[in-house]
């Protein structure tokens, strides 16, 4: 595995939410584009909804629990991203955190949020943990800015913050590329899961649906590796979390061409255009849209690796990171004999063309399928480089 390049930290900001169901962004260090500042807000809206709603749901389940105890439910880490910068947020209670923008105990949840070049969810969650507990400090007084910064600037210029025993080294980024929840997706999708695999190793666009945030990260974010020659967690392909605004988050995505997107809006479901894999983690089914059906007719070769996603994930003695290995060493079969069909071209180069796959007598489906690998692995004519 090749070396992940050299991480940057870019922004931290403040968001707090008011007894008035205000928003507001409190303190950035340094400026970010307005851009970043809207899509932030848009995240931490709908977390902070969902946060009080939870624990309002509590209180009303029992009262006289709620009364007695301080506990309060846990605040998800939430990692996504805008544009090239990774994007990681951590909440917390306003009773916890103090509200330390000015709003004299007014806010009731606030948000610390870095942005990274780097993808390492794993890191940036305990250095948030660590921010979160330096900004509130011992007194609980309030959620200060100038600690935020302290730890900021310490891991920026030092890479550690030494008060909270915090050193990024100790979080390697490559095991974070590790990280997938095959072994829960599979048996939840069924057989339909090749079909993702299918998705991501002809470049197709996928989207995966959720109503919990969390549950869309741990499936979106281990996607990539089903496609690991290719490494591709910081380029275009990763989208965790995407909000169904139209004039940014988007429009975005509408340009990146290929994707692995998380949603939570329902929304989403009705916008076929948008891509075209169709993952419902409720509903637990995967679905082709009709504009892309003809590109995923599958053959013997993806029943013989659906058998074996099946029983892999269902043996309590194979680990996701077996899968993953066994995955990349079939794909990377499939290519070496795909690359061998190649034919010569009247340029001199030779490419993989749809005719030369169909004079071969494949398999029933395997020459589209192969034509359309081809074009994603720049070995056809019109995509090569």
């Amino acid at each position: 595995m090749a070396a992940p390049a050299a991480e940057t930290l870019e922004c931290v900001a403040l968001l707090e939410r008011d007894r008035n169901e205000d928003l507001l962004t409190t303190w950035v260090y340094p400026a970010a584009e307005e851009g970043l500042r809207t899509a932030l807000e848009q995240w931490v809206t709908i977390l902070a909804a969902g946060a009080l709603a939870a624990r309002h749901q509590q209180r009303t389940d029992d009262d006289a629990e709620a009364a007695a105890t301080d506990d309060q439910p846990p605040h998800p880490f939430i990692f996504t991203k805008y544009k090239t910068s990774w994007v990681y947020i951590q909440g917390a209670d306003g009773k916890e955190a103090g509200g330390g923008g000015g709003g004299g105990g007014t806010m009731v949840w606030v948000a610390v949020v870095v942005s990274s070049t780097g993808f390492n969810p794993e890191r940036y969650e305990a250095l948030l943990r660590a921010m979160v507990n330096a900004a509130t400090g011992a007194s609980g007084s309030g959620a200060s800015p100038p600690k935020l910064l302290e730890c900021f600037l310490s891991v920026q210029i030092k890479g550690r913050y030494a008060p909270a025993g915090f050193v990024a080294a100790d979080h390697d980024p490559r095991k974070a590329l590790l990280v997938s929840d095959i072994k829960h997706l599979v048996p939840a999708l069924g057989v339909e899961f090749i079909v993702v695999w299918t998705a991501l190793l002809m470049k197709k666009r996928v989207a995966v649906y959720g109503a919990a945030v969390t549950d869309v990260l741990a499936a979106v974010r281990g996607l990539p590796a089903l496609v690991w020659h290719r490494q591709d967690w910081s380029g275009r392909l990763l989208r965790p979390w995407v909000t169904l605004d139209p004039d940014s988050q988007l429009a975005e995505l509408e340009q990146a061409g290929v994707f692995v997107a998380g949603f939570t809006d329902p929304g989403v479901r009705a916008l076929p255009d948008l891509y075209d894999v169709l993952v419902d983690l409720d509903q637990r089914t995967v679905r082709v849209m009709d504009h892309a059906a003809p590109d995923f007719k599958m053959g013997a070769f993806h029943k013989d690796l659906a058998t074996y996603l099946l029983q892999a994930a269902a043996d309590p003695d194979v680990s996701a990171q077996a899968i993953i290995k066994e995955v990349a060493v079939r794909t990377k079969e499939l290519l070496t004999k795909l690359a061998a069909l190649r034919v010569e071209h009247e340029d001199g180069n030779k490419y993989i063309t749809l005719e030369g796959l169909q004079a071969r007598k494949l398999p029933p489906n395997m020459d589209r399928f192969l034509y359309n690998v081809a074009g994603a692995e720049n070995m056809t004519f019109n995509t090569h480089k």
